[in-house]
């Protein structure tokens, strides 16, 4: 992968909220499909996939801070936050698309 900007920290930011983004709105709209464990696997497949070469694809911060306690990187607010915005991002795209956001698993 070509990088086009040299500043690893964007690119960290950038991936985990996409990553995260993804993650939580795929199991926000999971409820309007027949099967919601393909669409959340999926989602979760993606998101890793597309931010694994880049990040790690840590996407989840239980992840981030198990890797951190190992020492596998030092980075842990730049991954918290990247994480949380692009959650928050995720639950404000479907809220919009959806009208509200409810659990698939009531």
């Amino acid at each position: 992968m070509k990088v086009l900007i040299k500043n690893r920290k964007f690119h960290i930011f950038f991936f985990e909220c996409i990553g995260s983004f993804i993650l939580i709105y795929g199991f926000c709209t999971s409820k309007l499909h027949d099967t919601p464990d393909i669409v959340v696997a999926t989602a979760m497949f993606l998101a890793v996939c597309l931010t694994g070469e880049v990040t790690g694809g840590y996407i989840n911060p239980i992840i981030t801070i198990g890797t951190f306690v190992e020492n596998r990187h030092n980075k842990l607010k730049l991954y918290l936050i990247s994480q949380l915005v692009g959650a928050f991002i995720g639950g404000l795209f479907s809220w919009a698309l959806l009208g509200t956001i409810e659990a698939p698993y009531q």
